[in-house]
């Protein structure tokens, strides 16, 4: 009767391998959750635009798609650079 006293022993030993096996798929889920989870709080929504001063802005995620579409269609008419180069409000205007 050697095999009945080895089957508790292997069902436990199965049963703690589908634990641990659980526990760390959801560790592993867990980190995976935080850190999607986390990316938009730690990291701000928005992007910086260097200009040729060198001089940096940062724009929302709506002044970047603005500023895509009219740097878009002053490509698409062939216009001059400047058409599509814009001063941030406040500074001071060329005449």
């Amino acid at each position: 009767m050697p095999t009945t006293e080895r089957t508790p022993h292997r069902r436990r030993r199965r049963n703690r391998l589908a634990i641990a096996t659980a526990a760390l798929v959801l560790a592993i889920g867990a980190g995976v959750w935080a850190v999607v989870g986390l990316a938009p709080v730690l990291v701000p929504a928005g992007c910086r635009v260097a200009g040729p001063d060198g001089a940096s802005v940062r724009l929302d995620l709506d002044q970047a798609a603005n500023a895509a579409t009219i740097a878009g269609i002053a490509v698409s008419r062939s216009l001059p650079e400047r058409a599509a180069v814009t001063k941030p409000l406040g500074s001071a205007s060329s005449p």
